[in-house]
């Protein structure tokens, strides 16, 4: 997942940063059918927000088929998950972090 992920540029040059959590459904077959996002990211450049949560569920939809999906009583289930990616410019600019 971390080779995906971008720090859009236009968000480092106006300072957004903050942590994206990404709620997806892993599939029986451990592919990612949805995803959608929560920010905790204060900025009043909401534009670069979106484009964060743009790029946290384009790297986490690139995993799509390499995941182990959730089992009960030995079935593939389809369950949700949750992964939350860090943008901080000043921790490592020019990349975001999937947070494990």
């Amino acid at each position: 997942m971390q080779s995906n992920l971008k720090y859009p540029e236009d968000a480092q040059n106006w300072g957004v940063e903050g942590t994206i959590y990404v709620k997806f459904v892993v599939d029986e077959n451990g592919k990612i059918p949805f995803a959608t996002t929560t920010e905790m990211i204060n900025s009043k450049k909401e534009r670069y927000v979106k484009e964060l949560e743009k790029q946290a569920v384009r790297a986490v939809k690139a995993t799509s088929g390499n995941w182990i999906p959730g089992k009960v009583d030995g079935v593939n289930v389809a369950s949700l998950a949750v992964v939350p990616i860090k943008f901080d410019y000043k921790l490592a600019p020019g990349l975001a972090t999937w947070v494990q």
